[in-house]
């Protein structure tokens, strides 16, 4: 069997060499000698159309930059994916397990970082890695860092159409009460559900559309291939809500509250009880 490792590491905006605010995080997934890294930024203001995207390396002092192409802009978000599929950084002697995090840097200036290890970092001492062009009889040339890379995508938004509804919130729950298959997951045996899929979203109140491009649902639905929304009657307020599948534990716990889903329902049968299984769920807006 091939070795497995999966990570998330948070991302954060530097601003003259300080580390400031969150601004997202990254996924990393290593597979034998394919390493899949996702990128998730929100709620940051870029100036340039693009960042350049490093994974780093530590020589003594020195901070070395191994460039994997460029991640567009757009608005206030980005999501992007980079597969690579070598262990190799270029033609250096560092390989992936070396990588102690990620840059994504603006105009020669580093940006947003999200670093895999506690050692203080000081960027004056940051170099991107140039490669050793040497002569070679050898017809075949060595492959590029960049050319290795065998996917850069930016991950796909669910393709919805929106529907023409003039039914209320509490009408459309009705008939999804008597249409669907109807679970009760949780301790509490009131509290009801429905599983649903991305489509289905817009069958909700408009109020709830942005969802659509949530990172953090759209990460745990492309997992789980489900999500859930559910009815708590002896809530005074906020009865309905909105879950995603998922495990507690503190990292995912802070992700999830980053894009607004801070509570978490285990489910009764859940096989893990230090990282049970369960919902984290956000309050649903009942009007448009």
């Amino acid at each position: 069997m091939s070795e497995y490792r999966r990570f998330f590491s948070y991302i954060y905006v530097y601003e003259q060499n300080q580390k400031t605010s969150n601004a997202g995080f990254a996924k990393i997934e290593m597979r034998g000698s394919t390493t899949t890294i996702e990128l998730h930024l929100r709620s940051a203001s870029f100036s340039d159309p693009f960042v350049s995207f490093y994974l780093f390396v530590r020589n003594e002092d020195s901070i070395i930059g191994f460039p994997l192409g460029d991640v567009p802009l757009s608005g206030k978000t980005a999501d992007w994916r980079f597969t690579l599929n070598t262990k190799r950084l270029g033609e250096s002697d560092y390989d992936i397990s070396d990588v102690s995090g990620i840059l994504l840097t603006s105009k020669d200036k580093i940006c947003f970082v999200s670093q895999w290890d506690e050692i203080p970092i000081n960027w004056e001492n940051f170099q991107i890695y140039e490669s050793k062009k040497t002569e070679s009889t050898d017809p075949i040339d060595t492959p590029s860092l960049e050319e290795k890379v065998i996917q850069s995508a930016e991950l796909p938004l669910p393709q919805i159409q929106v529907p023409i509804t003039i039914a209320s919130w509490e009408e459309i729950w009705k008939d999804l009460l008597s249409s669907q298959t109807v679970t009760q997951p949780f301790l509490n045996p009131n509290i009801t559900c429905i599983r649903i899929g991305l489509k289905d979203l817009r069958m909700l109140p408009s109020a709830n559309w942005h969802l659509c491009s949530n990172s953090f649902l759209l990460h745990a639905f492309l997992t789980y291939r489900h999500l859930v929304i559910g009815e708590i009657p002896f809530a005074k307020e906020h009865r309905f809500f909105i879950g995603i599948p998922g495990t507690h534990d503190r990292q995912e716990h802070v992700l999830a509250a980053m894009f607004g889903f801070a509570d978490f329902l285990p489910v009764k049968d859940s096989k893990n009880s230090e990282h049970p299984f369960g919902y984290w769920c956000t309050s649903m807006i009942e009007a448009d």
